[in-house]
């Protein structure tokens, strides 16, 4: 979803988007990975999902800055949907929009186009709607070409 949207609003590299979406929620992964070894916090999925959801953001950024990831990468596992930042449309306003409209960021309540990352990516929910349909047609296309 971010390389799709990226490659409508043009500002952002396209590729560096992707890797961005990509790497955005390592810090769970590396959090669930760990889990496996205590067995009383695995089993407890209620605590391990507070676990990560408090924590995730920053590990995966240590993560990535051990990595000599660069600084846009970084910033894009901040996952804090109601970011504001100077300048304009970054990685990070991508992933919170993409993981909007993946799911995986329920607000409570509000309207997506309340969140300041879709002021600065400058479209309309409408428009930003088209866009991600036109990307999940080109996901669709592309599993179908690999016979998934």
């Amino acid at each position: 979803m971010c390389h799709i949207l990226t490659k409508r609003c043009g500002k952002i590299d396209p590729e560096s988007a992707l890797l961005a979406g990509l790497v955005h929620n390592i810090g769970s992964v590396a959090i669930i990975t760990y889990a496996r070894d205590f067995p009383e916090l695995s089993a407890n999925l209620e605590t391990l999902q507070g676990v990560t959801r408090r924590l995730k953001g920053q590990l995966g950024k240590m993560i990535l800055t051990h990595w000599d990831f660069p600084a846009m990468l970084i910033e894009a596992t901040e996952d804090h949907p109601h970011r504001i930042h100077e300048g304009p449309c970054d990685t990070g306003d991508l992933v919170v929009i993409a993981r909007r409209h993946a799911g995986f960021d329920d607000g409570p309540g509000e309207e997506e186009t309340e969140l300041p990352a879709y002021a600065k990516l400058g479209f309309t929910a409408e428009q930003i709607h088209a866009v991600l349909e036109e990307a999940q047609a080109e996901l669709d296309e592309m599993l179908a070409l690999l016979g998934k």
